[in-house]
């Protein structure tokens, strides 16, 4: 996902990343699970993201798309 300042990138090993757009400079980042299983939406300000895990099987995160803040999970 990309706004205007940021790009959001998640990985396999259950890291979500927020990389300044300009410079590729790391800006903040978050282990949320086994495995980021889908690739961020962003919409008002929040990112959703599908993070699976082993046991049961995943969950929907959401967190503050300027500070990494869960908001839910």
């Amino acid at each position: 996902a990309i706004d205007d300042r940021h790009v959001y990138i998640g990985d396999y090993a259950g890291w979500l990343y927020a990389l300044d757009r300009n410079d590729g400079r790391l800006v903040w980042q978050r282990r949320l699970g086994g495995s980021i299983g889908s690739s961020p939406v962003l919409w008002q300000g929040r990112l959703y993201v599908g993070v699976e895990t082993r046991d049961p099987d995943g969950f929907l995160a959401c967190l503050d798309a300027n500070t990494s803040e869960e908001i839910f999970e």
